[in-house]
């Protein structure tokens, strides 16, 4: 450990203020409405009239945390007025032993599985709260740290706002790529430009462990998602091959390109099989354009759904295949900007946590180059 480090206490740098936190129901809160926000365990929840707090202030969940993910957060900063709910300790850090950006990043850092008790929802009590242990550097060299972190916090934040720029500047250039209508355009529909085959209406006892992956709604959205299998034989419309486009008329509407090997689709899904004179890439990006306005045209109760009935009659324009060919190179530049500023972003993020881990050990120092570049700045 570096000279000046100590081991301390939460209960040694911060005193609690939960004893003035107060929850307020919804119901209560709309008659109630304000410019104050509403906090609870994990951030901003609504607004009300009045304030409880008004100062630098770390809250600190109390329940309803995944206190066990170390990528979660469960510490976060508030200034001004505020009202906290009882899902969040308060704590107000001591400006003469810790900062309090400092505080958020330790409390974000620590491993709660000696701390929190799990029953059907995980806890924290303001008793094992205190006993919270971290090293704690001099104030100097907390500055230097919340100067680096915020530093590489900045850049980062620069980078998701570029890649949302671009997802909204793509959105508006494909719109008005496929509503060009020049010279060679044919007027027509979804239906004419393209199949859309309907998955297979699996029963429960149908899938298991074993088999070939079944494509659901949610394995389509997010890779991450577990996968039923199953062992019945299908019919050849449902199989999905790499390559093939798949849309989902349930729920969330999308089209994706599917390129995770052999699979069968439910009935939640369409195989969508381009028509002579169609290319796959410029069908993907005319229904994903069409995607607001269809939504829009769904209906039911317990899960939105839109049927062929109103997706096959959509309008849609037809360019020559030079031009749909155009399309997509122009907009397949446009999605690898994005992807190269949400790589970057990851990769900054990346170096966040690793950065942050070597600061807070006490085992390493910040450069003098560091601050000669921030003088420079």
């Amino acid at each position: 450990m570096r000279e000046g480090w100590k081991e301390t206490t939460l209960g040694e740098v911060a005193e609690v203020l939960d004893r003035f936190r107060k929850p307020v129901n919804a119901t209560e809160r709309e008659q109630r409405l304000g410019s104050v926000p509403y906090y609870g365990a994990t951030g901003r929840t609504g607004w009300i009239d009045e304030p409880l707090f008004n100062e630098e202030l770390v809250l600190l969940g109390e329940d309803a945390i995944d206190f066990l993910n170390p990528t979660a957060t469960k510490a976060y900063r508030i200034v001004g007025p505020a009202w906290v709910n009882n899902h969040a300790h308060v704590l107000r850090p001591i400006v003469s032993k810790i900062l309090g950006m400092l505080l958020v990043e330790l409390l974000n850092a620590v491993d709660y599985s000696q701390f929190t008790s799990y029953g059907t929802r995980s806890k924290l009590t303001q008793g094992s709260m205190m006993q919270i242990t971290f090293l704690l550097p001099p104030l100097a060299e907390q500055k230097r740290i919340v100067d680096v972190i915020g530093a590489v916090d900045a850049y980062v934040a620069s980078l998701e706002s570029y890649a949302h720029a671009a997802r909204t500047a793509r959105a508006a250039l494909l719109h008005e790529l496929l509503t060009t209508n020049t010279k060679g355009w044919k007027e027509t529909t979804l239906g004419e430009v393209a199949d859309f085959i309907n998955g297979y209406p699996f029963k429960p006892n149908d899938l298991g462990d074993e088999g070939i992956p079944v494509i659901r709604i949610k394995q389509l959205l997010d890779v991450g998602e577990p996968v039923d299998r199953t062992n019945v034989l299908v019919p050849l419309r449902c199989q999905l091959r790499d390559g093939d486009l798949v849309f989902s008329w349930s729920g969330t509407l999308a089209i994706r390109s599917w390129n995770r090997g052999p699979a069968y689709l439910n009935q939640h899904l369409f195989r969508v099989v381009e028509r002579e004179g169609v290319q796959r890439s410029w069908l993907a990006l005319c229904i994903d354009n069409a995607i607001g306005e269809l939504s829009e045209k769904s209906h039911g109760t317990t899960m939105k759904h839109i049927t062929k009935k109103t997706l096959l009659p959509h309008a849609v324009d037809l360019p020559p295949l030079a031009e749909q060919r155009r399309i997509v190179d122009v907009i397949g530049a446009v999605d690898g900007a994005i992807a190269g500023a949400d790589r970057a972003a990851e990769d900054a993020r990346n170096l966040r946590s690793g950065l942050l881990s070597d600061l807070l050990s006490g085992d390493h120092g910040i450069p003098e180059a560091y601050d000669e570049l921030l003088e420079s700045a």
